[in-house]
């Protein structure tokens, strides 16, 4: 089976890696990808018994319908993937706020559409987008256990020192800000005995100045790279904060799997993803109050057993159920389902309302960003302009100022040039 995948991504980031090239590695199907996928479109079509998009790629849309109009020309089916329900980012969205996907969204919304077969991450995402295609089928998330090497349980002695961990993207600032109180409450009551490690986001700077907490930026976005880098940090266990919106009940349960590889446990917001997958008490705690959140911190915080049983717990249950080598089959088995056309498109007619809505505003909110800042653009022209202007005429004058003071100087020098002139022609004479 040959495969032609399009994305506006290196094929080693997180997103690809998870969802396609990491999966696909532990099957027999050939995967056509790379920039020059794009050069020779028709001819990379025809070779693949299938066409991949993930995404924004649609944001492309020339590029978008050339495939769409090649695949349907040769009669090669057309797969859209996406891990995240992007129609409806919340108002403060750090993506939505930075307008990093509006341009996407109406080519996304097409590509649903018009693809012959949509594959998400999870039930709660198939669901959000039911109404876009008949056609939808889950692939979930999981670890790769090329790249990832399971720790064994931390253990620890009563009074050691401990690290908390957390690991996001800028995205997760919102979530993140919803315990950062928490956090400080926390070292306050412990000092000492307790640190922060933050992994990729910023921490907030209250957070941030507090003693024993480190920030690492994330250095690279290359999967396999991330994945060793991050095997190394030294924690004890990590917090999975996540506001409780419909955007993240979209979301997997990734972060819960790359935590449990280290070998210790974590606190997880009682949301989907996280309730899903996670047992309270057994492979995790779920936290729905701030009054839990700190029960849960200080509960581990203070006892040792308790963190190596669950985080222990936590990596038999990944180990037994979520391996991307064991699971990888599901995509072989998804792809020649719609290759051998037992899978027939079955779009909507209609867009759902509320996510018309959310969308417009979105589209709407990227204008006004659009006007905005060409608003301000024709401020410091017109300022740069009026300055210009003034420089002129301060240069005009000093042109005449120039000017002035040369013929000052010129006259002053007359007098003694005539009287030079006088002298050497009266030598001359004698």
């Amino acid at each position: 089976m040959n495969i032609a995948f399009f994305t506006n991504q290196i094929p080693d980031s997180p997103l690809e890696h998870i969802r396609v090239v990491g999966p696909i590695s532990y099957t027999n199907i050939n995967l056509l990808m790379g920039p020059e996928l794009k050069n020779n479109i028709y001819k990379n079509i025809y070779e693949a018994d299938l066409v991949l998009i993930q995404r924004v790629f649609p944001s492309d849309f020339n590029t978008f319908k050339k495939i769409l109009n090649i695949s349907r020309t040769l009669e090669k089916p057309l797969v859209f993937d996406l891990d995240d329900n992007l129609f409806i980012l919340p108002e403060n969205h750090p993506d939505r706020l930075a307008f990093g996907v509006s341009r996407a969204l109406m080519p996304m919304l097409y590509a649903a559409f018009n693809s012959d077969l949509v594959t998400v991450s999870n039930e709660y995402l198939k669901n959000s987008l039911s109404d876009l295609n008949g056609n939808i089928k889950v692939l979930p998330n999981y670890i790769d256990d090329s790249i990832w090497t399971f720790a064994p349980p931390k253990s620890q002695q009563i009074g050691e020192a401990i690290k908390v961990g957390y690991m996001g993207g800028d995205s997760h600032k919102p979530d993140l800000e919803m315990i950062s109180k928490i956090l400080i409450d926390v070292k306050d009551r412990y000092a000492d005995k307790i640190g922060y490690h933050f992994y990729g986001i910023k921490p907030p700077d209250a957070i941030l100045a507090l003693p024993d907490t480190i920030w690492t930026p994330i250095k690279t976005y290359n999967y396999a790279d991330f994945a060793d880098e991050f095997q190394n940090l030294d924690v004890d266990f990590f917090l999975a904060p996540l506001v409780d919106n419909e955007f993240n009940r979209c979301k997997s349960s990734i972060k819960f799997m790359e935590y449990s590889v280290l070998g210790v446990p974590g606190i997880y917001s009682q949301v989907v993803p996280y309730n899903d997958i996670v047992e309270n008490g057994k492979s995790g705690f779920l936290a729905t109050s701030v009054e839990e959140w700190k029960k849960y911190i200080e509960l581990l915080v203070n006892n040792p057993t308790l963190r190596h049983q669950i985080g222990k717990n936590a990596q038999n249950l990944v180990k037994e159920n979520y391996l991307m080598s064991q699971n990888a089959s599901k995509w072989h088995r998804v792809y020649r389902e719609v290759i051998d056309q037992r899978i027939s498109k079955q779009s909507s007619n209609s867009v759902p309302q509320a996510m018309a809505e959310t969308i417009t505003h979105q589209l709407h909110d990227y204008q006004q960003n659009i006007d905005k800042k060409l608003s301000q653009c024709y401020t410091k022209l017109n300022a740069v302009k009026y300055e210009l202007k003034a420089r002129e005429l301060d240069i005009e004058d000093l042109k005449e100022e120039i000017l002035d003071y040369a013929l000052s100087k010129s006259w002053r020098l007359t007098r003694p040039l005539r009287k030079f002139n006088k002298i050497v022609k009266g030598r001359n004479d004698h």
